[in-house]
This record gives C-alpha cells, sequence and structure tokens, in this order.
C-alpha cells in the first residue's frame, strides 16, 4: 500500500489560534487572537481527523482557515459560545460569523469553504439527509483505531486506544 506523506507541520502550526486565545466566547476569542477567518476545531489525538486538517489547509486558498483543538482553553471557549457542543468529541467548524457546525456538517461546511471541487463534493454530501449522515460520522468516528489496521501507518498512539 502507498503511504500518504507527513502533514507539512510548519503550515498547520501556522494556522493554530494562538495560545492567548482561551477566554470568553468565540467571537470575543476572534477579536482578541486577530482572527477573522472560520476555525476548524479538531480532535487532535486522531491520526484521521489531521489528514483532514492538513487537507484543508493545503487546499485553502484564501489562507484564511484556522485550526484549534477540541481539547483545551479554545475548545473549552467555543463549547462556551456554542452549548450544543458542550459533549462535542468531534469537529467542529465556526464560520467568520460566528456560525457552528458539528460532525458531519462540520466535514460539509469545510469542504464548501474551501471552494472549488471541494465545494461540489460538499453539495453533493448535503443531498444525503443529515441523520443518515451524522449516524455514519459517529460510527466512522468510533471506530478510528479500526482504520489504523488497513494501512494508515501513522495512527498515533492516543488515536489507538
Amino acid at each position: 500500500m502507498s503511504r500518504h506523506p507527513a502533514p507539512d507541520i510548519p503550515t498547520i502550526a501556522a494556522r493554530h489560534v494562538p495560545s492567548n486565545a482561551t477566554t470568553g466566547s468565540i467571537r470575543q476569542t476572534r477579536a482578541h487572537a486577530g482572527v477573522d477567518g472560520p476555525v476548524l476545531f479538531y480532535d487532535e489525538r486522531c491520526s484521521i481527523c489531521r489528514r483532514f486538517v492538513a487537507l484543508a489547509v493545503g487546499a485553502d486558498r484564501r489562507g484564511a482557515l484556522r485550526i484549534a483543538p477540541l481539547k483545551g482553553a479554545r475548545g473549552d471557549a467555543m463549547r462556551q459560545a456554542h452549548p450544543a457542543f458542550a459533549r462535542n468529541d468531534s469537529a467542529v467548524f465556526v464560520s467568520a460569523d460566528g456560525e457552528a457546525a458539528g460532525y458531519s456538517d462540520a466535514i460539509l461546511s469545510t469542504l464548501h469553504y474551501l471552494g472549488g471541487r471541494w465545494r461540489l463534493l460538499a453539495l453533493l454530501g448535503r443531498l444525503v439527509p443529515r441523520g443518515v449522515r451524522n449516524w455514519i460520522y459517529r460510527v466512522f468516528a468510533n471506530h478510528r483505531p479500526l482504520f489504523g489496521r488497513f494501512g494508515l501507518d501513522e495512527l498515533d498512539e492516543a488515536s489507538r486506544q
């Protein structure tokens, strides 16, 4: 099997919301950190999630997409601003205007933001009813470690547990 190239860590690191963005609402966090674009919150322990982040950062022609881990102060601030995601352990996409989307909608919103062929893929994905998409998303997310056995050699130890 072919190995996937490792994500460009300096590029991804440059997209992280600054660590001083730790308190208040997501809008306050954006203003404090100078973040004016969308933010994709992700499970940093998950190799598949990190690959999606690497794909999104690489495909972002505008360079405005920021990323932040779900665990920690930035994720806590997002959860305070968007209580619907208080128990969410998967992706959350917060648009530049502060609208939040989780689970499959987070992935599709990210793809839509990227534009081009990614936007077309998002539009096709939205043809599937949300309940069905989220069920598939949860089944996949609950079995992340299993996918490490099928050629994802870079799956980290935290995701295997």
